[in-house]
């Protein structure tokens, strides 16, 4: 049985989706409302790894009606621009390979069920994935530590015995806080 636990956050970690996710809402956002002005550095810096309801409305779109329509249709061409822009973390991959007889191996992501079951299929299909919380499976999405929280009360695993992978530096800190081994991730 195995009593370790290794935790990844998805985007930007494991698989860098930025691009993709930057192309999808930008295509979505400019065929639901409008000229979208943001650039692919500002979604890239300020905008990347945070809730759509977050982001979208600091762009000024706050209707919570086309916020859901701007998101469903992102959601829909997702798949194929991330076929294209998207890239996996062959680095960290083979860490989870040569770890995963030994290790428990939980996704925690703040990105919607569907968009992450979408990068999994493309990226991480040769990889054993025991457990992912989502942004639906959360009240509170990172960087607080909720997510982490669910995937150690599933295995029942001590802080001690876990570790932390994510591209976020605020989640990285928090996971310290709980007294977990983290480590921020740059692809």
């Amino acid at each position: 049985m195995k009593d370790k636990l290794a935790i990844f956050d998805l985007d930007g970690t494991l698989v860098d989706t930025c691009m993709a996710n930057y192309e999808a809402y930008k295509l979505a956002v400019e065929e639901v409302y409008g000229e979208w002005p943001v650039s692919f550095e500002k979604f890239r810096d300020e905008y990347y790894g945070r809730n759509y309801k977050d982001f979208l409305w600091e762009t000024g779109i706050t209707d919570p009606n086309i916020l859901s329509e701007i998101h469903g249709r992102k959601s829909d061409v997702y798949e194929q621009i991330l076929k294209r822009h998207g890239r996996a973390n062959t680095f960290l991959l083979d860490v989870i390979r040569g770890i995963q007889d030994n290790y428990n191996i939980a996704i925690v992501t703040t990105a919607a069920r569907k968009n992450s079951q979408k990068v999994i299929d493309l990226f991480l299909k040769d990889i054993e994935i025991d457990y992912v919380v989502t942004a639906e499976d959360v009240e509170r999405l990172k960087p607080d530590t909720e997510g982490i929280k669910k995937a150690i009360e599933h295995f029942k695993c001590g802080h001690k015995d876990t570790v932390y992978f994510d591209d976020g530096d605020e989640a990285v800190e928090a996971a310290k806080r709980l007294g977990i081994t983290a480590y921020l991730v740059c692809l």
